[in-house]
């Protein structure tokens, strides 16, 4: 099984503005201890380790591999039994957009100093291939052969995956989120300020609206629609087929990081720190679950019947469904990814390049 865990971050946003320098800060940071954990764990550590300084985009998860970038311009494959590094490769600049994946082959694109997308085998890193680009600050998509960047210019970027040969490129604006797919054939990709179907044939621009708000975080797909939160103070269902809005739900603030959709039920967290509750329905509205008053870094995700939220403290803290907390998860801060959820337990990201696996019976 291979699972593409898409992880939009605190350090995306640090990147794309321009506030982070990943050539000086990024190899600075010295391995430090865990920092003491104050409350009983309902499970088990099973390994620790110390990898990059900050992970960032989405990884790639298999059954016994997580490949991830880190803003030390690195690319790791991490065992997820030990922690143990199976290899590491050095790339032109830091990976703030993650790492995608085709078959036996992982392609990162790199922010600054220097923009490339490379193209490596999973089994040990070995360059495929590696092309110039503009600095790369979203996630790579990879459909159809074609591995496709959203550069830092504003234009979509299409290589074929085998060589890296150049096949087409559209302009279409900036963007803090990352290409998703449409239907059959068609790329969605978001601007600041407009959403586009684009034609992965050609790069052709199918159609064009008015997106509700800045996506600032990785939209999530439900069937065949894309669910996400805006700096209009709006979560979002969108249509991908035709890019119609099916609804959309008033919170307090701007909604910065990507929600989580489980089952039919959305759950999403402003920039206020405040948790909502979205349930299907024809004219569905949010309900509040928790006013956290701290900042929340990293999107909504799930263990078992608890919601894990990571805050720039350093903290994940589990929630009940009902949004009384159940316990916290102290790391180094601030968690910028959430945590990888597997069958016995999770893997935890703490803020200076720290892993964490857990277990629970």
């Amino acid at each position: 099984m291979v699972v593409r865990v898409s992880l939009r971050s605190a350090w995306s946003v640090l990147a794309l503005t321009g506030l982070v320098n990943a050539g000086c800060f990024a190899t600075r940071v010295p391995p430090q201890p865990t920092p003491e954990q104050a409350t009983e764990l309902p499970f088990d550590s099973m390994w620790q380790e110390k990898a990059g300084a900050g992970f960032s985009g989405s990884m790639v998860v298999t059954d016994s591999v997580i490949y991830a970038g880190s803003m030390n311009r690195k690319v790791y494959a991490i065992e997820v039994a030990t922690g143990k590094q199976l290899w590491n490769k050095r790339l032109s600049g830091a990976i703030v957009g993650g790492v995608a994946r085709s078959g036996d082959t992982l392609f990162i694109g790199t922010d600054r100093p220097n923009g490339r997308i490379r193209a490596v085998h999973s089994r040990n890193g070995k360059k495929v291939w590696e092309t110039r680009t503009p600095r790369i600050s979203v996630p790579l998509i990879v459909r159809d052969g074609l591995v496709i960047a959203h550069a830092n210019d504003g234009v979509l970027y299409a290589f074929r995956t085998w060589d890296g040969g150049y096949e087409w490129e559209t302009v279409v604006g900036t963007a803090l989120a990352g290409p998703r797919p449409g239907e059959a054939g068609v790329l969605i990709a978001t601007t600041l300020d407009s959403i586009f179907r684009v034609s992965l044939d050609d790069g052709r621009i199918l159609q064009r609206r008015l997106s509700p708000g800045t996506i600032t975080s990785e939209w999530i797909e439900s069937g065949p629609y894309l669910i996400g939160g805006s700096t209009a103070n709006k979560v979002v269902k969108l249509d991908r087929r035709d890019l119609s809005i099916v609804w959309e739900v008033d919170t307090d603030s701007e909604v910065l990081v990507s929600p989580l959709v489980s089952g039919d039920t959305v759950y999403a967290v402003t920039r206020r720190g405040n948790l909502y509750r979205i349930d299907p329905g024809d004219a569905p509205t949010a309900q509040l679950l928790a006013q956290l008053r701290w900042p929340v870094t990293a999107p909504v995700s799930r263990y078992r019947n608890w919601l894990l939220i990571g805050g720039a403290d350093g903290v994940i803290r589990a929630l009940e469904e009902d949004g009384s907390e159940a316990w916290r998860l102290v790391l180094w801060q601030p968690v910028a990814v959430p945590p990888i959820v597997m069958e016995d337990g999770f893997v935890a990201f703490g803020g200076v390049g720290d892993i964490h696996r857990f277990t629970m019976p």
